[in-house]
């Protein structure tokens, strides 16, 4: 019994440093953001921005069809040319390589989980 306690208790830590590393960074100004053709026709959704003067890369975690992406994209767009927007990442923003999780402006909001 004991043991399955410890498991669980590891399994819980172990979740909390994943929410834990999630960072959000909000901007006024629009970040480049681009579909990229992957192998066997699919597109991932990828982006870059300055933060603290040093340049990072994003992108979503898999690639999808090209129709997914193209709308994507272009909800994306949409949410950062409406002003003020907050993007989070699964991952600090002193790593270089990020990975995507929402995007949230006043009007409208993405999220790679929806």
């Amino acid at each position: 019994m004991r043991s399955r306690e410890l498991i669980i208790a590891l399994v819980l830590s172990l979740f909390s440093f994943s929410v834990l590393a999630e960072s959000k960074i909000c901007l006024i100004k629009e970040v480049p953001v681009y579909c990229e053709e992957e192998l066997d026709g699919l597109n991932s959704l990828n982006g870059s921005l300055y933060y603290k003067a040093r340049y990072c890369e994003f992108s979503t975690r898999r690639a999808f069809s090209r129709s997914w992406c193209d709308s994507t994209l272009l909800k994306i767009q949409k949410i950062m040319s409406d002003g003020e927007f907050c993007m989070t990442f699964e991952e600090q923003l002193s790593e270089s390589d990020l990975s995507l999780n929402s995007v949230k402006g006043p009007k409208d909001s993405w999220s790679y989980f929806k």
